[in-house]
């Protein structure tokens, strides 16, 4: 699985939801970096600003774990690019309170968590799979077709019979 995540507001929501003394960016991606080794995903973890120096940014970063840092644009600019060119955002988790983001993200068909949700999660033991700390994942926007009982029922609150045709096709249309 890929999670694509809000540095800056996983960073906000890590100071209510994680134990211990507060932490910054490069704990953060400690503690990322952990999980992604103990779940076999795939993180982004994207920061607002110029990135820091070249030192601290090797430190910051681990096989599974990707760190971008927007520079000039706002991350919430560069994490809505990234939606748009993942390459399967249907296995991708966004990690953002934003709702702008949100909202490009389930356009993209993308699951998404809340910093504080994923953060908990964080808090939480280690999983032996993937799903046991994350909530499941939402509905599909359009719900599936009706059982033949359920369009019946439909037909008679309508004061339609089920078992009759309708004799004007426009009906239907």
């Amino acid at each position: 699985m890929v999670y694509l995540i809000d540095g800056n507001n996983l960073l906000y929501a890590a100071h209510t939801h994680l134990p211990g003394p507060a932490i910054g960016r490069q704990r953060l991606c400690e503690i990322l970096a952990d999980w992604a080794r103990q779940t076999a995903a795939d993180l982004t973890v994207v920061f607002d600003g110029p990135p820091p120096r070249p030192g601290v940014i090797q430190q910051m970063q681990a096989p599974n774990l990707t760190v971008v840092f927007s520079g000039p644009r706002s991350a919430d600019e560069v994490i809505e690019e990234l939606i748009e060119r993942a390459p399967a955002p249907a296995a991708m988790y966004v990690i953002t309170g934003d709702r702008a983001i949100q909202s490009a993200a389930r356009r993209r068909r993308c699951r998404c968590l809340t910093s504080a949700d994923f953060a908990r999660g964080l808090a939480s033991p280690p999983p032996s799979t993937l799903s046991e700390n994350l909530p499941p994942a939402p509905p599909p926007e359009k719900p599936g077709a009706l059982l033949p009982e359920e369009t019946d029922e439909w037909l008679r609150r309508f004061d339609f019979d089920p078992d009759q045709p309708p004799d004007d096709l426009d009906l239907i249309r």
